[in-house]
């Protein structure tokens, strides 16, 4: 998350001085509503936390991040790994580009493998 939000904001053409860093969207939320400073935030927690604060998109260059899910070998014939894995999807693509496909193994234990963007 930290070279995220530095190359965000080297395209906005400045060096954060970081006061406080949260580990969580609502601390940096709270942070921003308590006159603290900005936070850079994923457009999930964007509406949902209360706080009286402005939000805005940032552009040039557009954040983004890689969400992926690890599945055991052979999960896609459960009817629920199957639906969950089709509803992650659908909801990747109604949220932006979205292009999944299977990656092969993820490092770590034999039976997991990596979906992702």
């Amino acid at each position: 998350a930290t070279r995220l939000v530095a190359h965000a904001f080297a395209g906005a053409g400045f060096t954060p001085r970081y006061v406080a860093r949260a580990q969580d969207h609502v601390t940096g939320l709270a942070f921003v509503a308590a006159g603290v400073g900005l936070a850079l935030v994923p457009q999930l927690a964007v509406g949902w936390s209360g706080f009286d604060i402005a939000y805005v998109r940032p552009t040039n260059p557009t954040p983004y991040r890689r969400i992926v899910a690890l599945i055991r070998d052979g999960a896609r014939t459960n009817p629920a790994a199957g639906r969950t894995i089709e509803l992650l999807t659908e909801l990747g693509s109604r949220l932006g580009e979205f292009n999944p496909t299977i990656r092969g193994r993820a490092p770590g234990p034999s039976w997991f493998r990596l979906i992702g963007s």
